[in-house]
């Protein structure tokens, strides 16, 4: 984490967020999808749950996943298809992200999750400066402290971070901070082993914890089976690589959701 340490220190001190658009409701949009229909009327969101699409060019499992990347073109496709919210990746050394892809993106409408290493105040102040509606806070990157401290300073911004967790034990301990919105990641950050039986296995210890806390399924989910089987637990589905190496992410979307 050096490297994101150093790009901490360079960012302004300043920053004033008095002139950003009001953040739009990140949690109230998960939490009521409304069952959205597609624009185009070709696609659906099955069993009514909540897609956070994702614009993401590179990815350290995969490398440069997309060449042809614009990522206010794909929220608008994203939006047109139906999804809910969008996810912005803006780290630069792993995923070839940048701050300015938030305010392309949100052009769309959507609530926009700004989706980074996040391990301080001022890296959450940056994102709403720059138009993010939400943060991803990574439990295993933060001590209990830290983790309960940025959770509510992203609180008082209007932001409800998206927590992620990858364990039971990270899970405890995101319930113990008073997360909301709990990320599953079934992928390894570490290891980068894919395991999709995880959020099955931690949606019935969360519901014993914090029953009203939603689950966001995220990785790996790039067939319609495994989709209709996560819905029976999951609230949301965050979904960006299966889409993001489709030629025409349209029919990408067709594909993963199906068509009418």
């Amino acid at each position: 984490m050096a490297a994101k340490k150093a790009e901490i220190a360079r960012i302004p001190e300043d920053l004033d967020i008095s002139h950003a658009p009001p953040p739009r409701n990140f949690y109230k949009a998960l939490k009521n999808p409304g069952g959205r229909l597609a624009g185009s009327g070709q696609s659906y969101i099955p069993t009514q749950k909540a897609i956070i699409a994702e614009c993401k060019r590179a990815s350290p499992s995969m490398g440069l996943i997309r060449r042809d990347y614009k990522p206010a073109a794909i929220a608008e496709v994203y939006a047109s298809q139906g999804a809910t919210c969008i996810s912005v990746l803006t780290d630069q050394n792993f995923f070839q992200g940048d701050l300015s892809h938030l305010k392309e993106a949100g052009r769309c409408g959507l609530p926009v999750l700004r989706k980074d290493f996040i391990i301080s105040r001022q890296q959450i102040l940056e994102g709403r400066f720059h138009g993010a509606d939400s943060i991803l806070l990574i439990v295993r990157l933060l001590s209990d402290s830290d983790l309960s401290d940025l959770l509510q300073y992203g609180r008082d911004l209007g932001m409800e971070p998206l927590v992620e967790v990858h364990s039971e034990e990270e899970l405890r301990r995101a319930c113990g901070a008073g997360a909301r919105i709990i990320g599953v990641n079934h992928r390894d950050l570490d290891t980068l082993v894919m395991d999709l039986s995880l959020s099955e296995r931690l949606a019935s210890i969360l519901r014993t914890l914090t029953p009203d806390a939603l689950m966001v399924a995220e990785s790996g989910i790039e067939k319609p089976e495994t989709l209709k089987h996560m819905s029976e637990y999951a609230d949301a589905f965050l979904i960006g690589t299966s889409l993001m190496r489709s030629p025409s992410i349209e029919m990408g979307w067709k594909v993963l959701f199906g068509a009418r």
